[in-house]
């Protein structure tokens, strides 16, 4: 379930996130691994560290903090164009998409029901 969808539906969500590499720390800020279609980004716990963005987790973060990861991607001069359009591409497809479902959910589940 996606976690804007779940907080909007008062539903719990049930994350099972994925390893993150054991090297994690040694990549650069907005990465992008095209293998898995990851992006590494930093958040400050107590202490700065590095974070494995998944493109098939991002119905796991806010829209605000997927717009966030994609800067940092753009911004590693690092990334090949191509992957950061694919990587683009897909995320902006999804948050529309997304934005469309938050959208009619009110209307569905607030309409009387038929028996």
């Amino acid at each position: 379930m996606d976690v804007e969808i779940a907080s909007v539906s008062k539903k719990k969500l049930i994350m099972k996130p994925f390893e993150e590499p054991e090297d994690i720390q040694q990549f650069p800020e907005g990465l992008i691994e095209n293998e898995n279609w990851s992006i590494v980004y930093k958040k400050e716990g107590g202490v700065l560290n590095n974070y494995t963005f998944f493109l098939r987790d991002k119905h796991l973060y806010s829209t605000c903090d997927v717009n966030q990861i994609l800067e940092r991607a753009k911004a590693n001069k690092t990334n090949i164009d191509s992957d950061i359009k694919f990587v683009s591409d897909m995320t902006k497809w999804y948050l529309a998409f997304r934005a469309s479902l938050l959208k009619i959910m009110p209307k569905i589940f607030d309409a009387p029901r038929q028996q």
